[in-house]
């Protein structure tokens, strides 16, 4: 009875697991749609810049006081920012939509700038 009562589990786990996958897919096929249109991209970019902003604040404070709650807050802005762009770039990646000139080094920037606040945590 127990390896049927795994069995039973390990199936029920998987078939949730594709399910998840093949919504997310769709998922991302839809908010390719709309960031595609200018509208969706527009209100993209009015969020990039905020982030970007929230961003440079947090890292300017940081750097002023140097404390582990400027840092904590640091951490979060350049998430934030990091995971709006990965939405992007995995949404239109999955897509037949070109990704916007200069995307991927942004991204690049952004992770570097985590992996050095996660040098501050050091």
């Amino acid at each position: 009875m127990p390896h049927r009562q795994t069995v039973t589990i390990v199936l029920i786990v998987l078939f949730m697991v594709i399910i998840a996958c093949t919504s997310t897919t769709q998922n991302y096929a839809k908010l390719a749609e709309h960031l595609h249109s200018p509208e969706g991209f527009a209100n993209w970019q009015s969020t990039e810049a905020q982030l970007a902003t929230a961003t440079e604040s947090a890292r300017t404070e940081y750097n002023r006081v140097h404390t582990m709650e400027s840092l904590r807050v640091y951490e979060k802005a350049i998430r934030e920012y990091l995971d709006h762009g990965f939405v992007l770039y995995q949404a239109l990646s999955n897509s037949s939509y070109d990704l916007p000139r200069g995307l991927r080094q942004s991204l690049e920037l952004r992770t570097m700038e985590l992996m050095d606040v996660a040098d501050g945590y050091l």
